[in-house]
């Protein structure tokens, strides 16, 4: 690994007042997709007990209308599976600051995204099996 950022400008070493905070932040950043998981689960399973497992949702894409099945539900779980892999190790929390800020601010937006997209994915698979 070199001891330059990809700007060119010299790699800083964190601080152990850095570390801690970012470590904290990961903390948190991992509470809130187990959260967001199991929220989506529970989204996905309302779905899967309520709506018949044949209905599909219309969406076009490449000049085709393509049925998406309610397996489509398990893409935001899979999302957040990904993450709280992704934020596990021993340098998870070795965030500089600019990151952390930015951690701070676009996972909760991230996370009401994700989240949103699911509870529109489930009205979807409601509307199209006319429960």
């Amino acid at each position: 690994m070199s001891n330059e950022t990809a700007k060119g400008k010299p790699r800083r070493d964190l601080t152990d007042d850095e570390i801690a905070k970012g470590t904290v932040v990961n903390r948190w950043v991992r509470r809130a997709l187990a959260a967001g998981l199991v929220a989506s689960l529970v989204v996905a399973a309302v779905v899967v007990l309520r709506v018949p497992l044949d209905t599909t949702i219309a969406y076009r894409g490449n000049g085709r209308d393509v049925g998406l099945p309610v397996l489509a539900l398990l893409l935001v779980p899979l999302i957040f599976v990904i993450g709280l892999f992704k934020s596990r190790g021993p340098d998870a929390g070795k965030v500089p600051e600019a990151e952390r800020q930015f951690i701070v601010v676009g996972y909760p937006i991230f996370m009401l995204l994700a989240l949103g997209g699911q509870l529109w994915f489930a009205a979807l698979f409601f509307d199209a099996a006319g429960a």
